[in-house]
């Protein structure tokens, strides 16, 4: 029981980090039109 916690508290942390970059990498889009554009192609 105690390793299944273990493992669950682990993806969780390792979600909320992921979204922590995602949410800084769209912020970083947002503030630069012309990265996006650039994606685009």
């Amino acid at each position: 029981m105690r390793g299944m916690n273990e493992r669950t508290l682990k993806a969780q942390i390792t979600y909320m980090l992921l979204g922590q970059q995602l949410t800084m990498l769209i912020d970083a889009l947002s503030a630069h039109p012309k990265m996006i554009r650039l994606i685009d192609k």
